[in-house]
């Protein structure tokens, strides 16, 4: 019986429905004091968003960064709700012998990390001067990160349940000097915004990516088109 109303509440309790795009990026960016601010967005506390807000003022506009770069889409036909993303990255410790000898656990602060409405996300990890990677950065020793844990948290209204899907990015799945290419395609319309809201997306994009070359203009966002 026991074993039975498992089954049966594994049958009825819908399956995650969130692809996570196969590499994560480190992609180059340059400081935008439109952009940067909301590093902190996702924060209600009003002494948060005061202190991004004079910690971009400190910033030179033009300022090359890194930053964390992953993507998610929907798979369902219907529109999820209430999505939510955090993500946590696995650090070596290594001994004076340069081996392993164990893992320490950062929280990373995403940008962009809810959203009322799912279709499709992007979500980065800034390294600046507040990000627990930003001494590994500027030691060369981001190698040194063994995995970054994902977890997505939504609303299914067609189950009229709350959901949760996992992704591990290993080592190996962390792409230097590459930016995503964009989803999106503007569509028909009288003036920006009725071609904003025409707008269709390419989900067979959702894994693709360009290198940077150093001799490259930085975009003024880690997602050159936004959250697509």
């Amino acid at each position: 019986g026991v074993i039975m109303g498992v089954l049966i509440i594994n049958l009825l309790s819908p399956a995650p429905m969130i692809r996570w795009s196969k590499k994560i990026l480190l992609t180059n960016w340059r400081v935008s004091n439109i952009y940067y601010p909301t590093l902190h967005q996702s924060s209600s506390d009003a002494g948060d968003i005061e202190q991004s807000l004079q910690l971009s003022s400190q910033k030179d506009c033009g300022s090359p960064m890194k930053a964390l770069c992953l993507r998610t889409i929907s798979e369902a036909n219907y529109q999820i709700t209430s999505f939510k993303i955090e993500a946590v990255a696995y650090i070596l410790r290594v001994n004076q012998d340069a081996n392993p000898t164990g893992t320490f656990i950062v929280p990373l602060k995403l940008l962009r990390s809810e959203n009322v409405l799912y279709h499709q996300f992007g979500a980065c990890h800034i390294i600046d001067d507040t990000s627990p990677l930003h001494r590994l950065l500027k030691d060369d020793k981001l190698g040194s990160i063994d995995r970054i844990v994902c977890k997505a948290t939504y609303h299914d209204p067609r189950f009229k349940a709350d959901v949760v899907s996992y992704h591990t990015y290993w080592s190996k799945d962390i792409e230097k000097d590459a930016v995503f290419r964009p989803m999106v395609q503007a569509g028909p319309g009288e003036d920006v915004h009725m071609s904003w809201n025409n707008r269709t997306y390419d989900h067979a994009d959702m894994d693709a990516y360009d290198r940077q070359r150093k001799s490259d203009v930085l975009p003024s966002h880690p997602f050159p088109t936004g959250i697509c």
